[in-house]
């Protein structure tokens, strides 16, 4: 390889390099502020998925998972 295609391979992957990061949609930025398994992020993370109809029905899975898992830690704690 001659010294002149070598400089053109670095110019090349430098190039590359200096592209900036696609920007973080908002649903991800909030992602960061929250905790990894918090419902808030849960709950953000379905909103994001679903689509116009169904997210109100995916909020309400999580809501419902989180009140299903609330009722056995508070059963758990009568017995």
């Amino acid at each position: 390889m001659s010294d002149e295609s070598a400089d053109q391979d670095l110019t090349r992957a430098g190039a590359e390099e200096d592209k900036p990061a696609a920007p973080q949609s908002n649903f991800e930025r909030l992602l960061t502020h929250l905790g990894k398994d918090s419902l808030a992020a849960k709950l953000v993370e379905a909103f994001a998925a679903a689509d116009g109809a169904d997210r109100a029905t995916a909020i309400k899975a999580v809501a419902d998972d989180r009140l299903t898992e609330l009722e056995r830690s508070h059963d758990e704690t009568e017995n």
